[in-house]
């Protein structure tokens, strides 16, 4: 998009520079000692007007290209939402039976240590009588 621009203003440029002005620019501006070209022969004086194509017009096969792989680019985006959609459904999804999970253990652990507390204290109280 930047090039546009810049191509846009550099005929705008060309479109505003006389071709005496650049002539009068090779005879003043002395080409430097590391130069080894000739300033004054190497200055082309060309069309500022563009040459326009024989093809100026869009291809339409192009055209429908393009609308073919817009059209499987959304439909790829749409299947990645989705999918992406389902995924964290799923993870949500086993976080709820995971953190179900953890709480029915947690239960059963508290249900074991209450147990072997009581069989401590009975085996402490059968010892005890022996």
């Amino acid at each position: 998009m930047g090039n546009l621009a810049e191509n846009k203003s550099s005929q705008q440029l060309l479109d505003t520079i006389n071709i005496e002005d650049i002539e009068k620019l090779g005879e003043t501006s002395k080409p430097r000692k590391s130069d080894k070209r000739k300033h004054n022969d190497d200055i082309q004086i060309t069309d500022s007007q563009p040459k326009k194509t024989e093809t100026s017009h869009v291809d339409s096969n192009s055209v429908t290209n393009h609308h073919n792989n817009r059209d499987k680019n959304n439909v790829a985006s749409k299947k990645c939402r989705d999918t992406r959609k389902r995924k964290f459904k799923d993870m949500g999804d086993e976080a709820k039976m995971l953190e179900a999970k953890n709480k029915d253990l947690a239960e059963k652990i508290a249900k074991m240590e209450v147990l072997a507390i009581k069989m401590k204290s009975d085996l402490v109280a059968i010892m005890s009588r022996k």
